[in-house]
């Protein structure tokens, strides 16, 4: 068990750099394009470039985290809400998509929604919102070969 305990700590660790290291290379390029308010960026290195360090954004990351542990106290709850930010992720990621694909790249309206994904048949709604296909009650579910 020992060794199962040691490659999930090692994941949690790489999955939180890469996580901190996103957010502080996305806040530098929103800064950059006059998106969002100038912050504090530090070069933590002389030679790599790339090597930031965003005390603003680490606070805020950090209150974050403080605050998803308190709200939802379990890792059942956390799952859950983790699942709908992956969900909501890929929308605003579509929908993003489609607006930049119409307003700079000059698609149509109507091909830039169905590229993007935006437009459904019949009602509205969100990708991953439902599941795809209705589980059958367990009465039905019998164990093959």
């Amino acid at each position: 068990m020992y060794p199962m305990v040691i490659v999930a700590l090692a994941a949690a660790v790489v999955a939180s750099q890469a996580r901190i290291s996103g957010a502080f290379s996305l806040t530098r390029q929103a800064v950059q394009l006059g998106d969002t308010p100038r912050v504090t960026v530090v070069h933590t290195s002389h030679h790599e470039a790339g090597q930031i360090y965003v005390p603003e954004v680490n606070q805020i990351l950090m209150v974050a985290c403080i605050a998803l542990v308190l709200g939802f106290q379990s890792t059942s709850g956390l799952a859950g809400a983790y699942g709908i930010a992956v969900t909501g992720t890929m929308t605003m990621t579509t929908i993003l998509f489609a607006n930049v694909a119409r307003v700079r790249l000059g698609w149509s309206p109507a091909p830039g929604r169905a590229a993007g994904g935006a437009v459904s048949p019949g009602r509205p709604r969100v990708s991953g919102s439902e599941p795809p296909v209705r589980r059958p009650p367990s009465s039905d579910c019998r164990p093959t070969g």
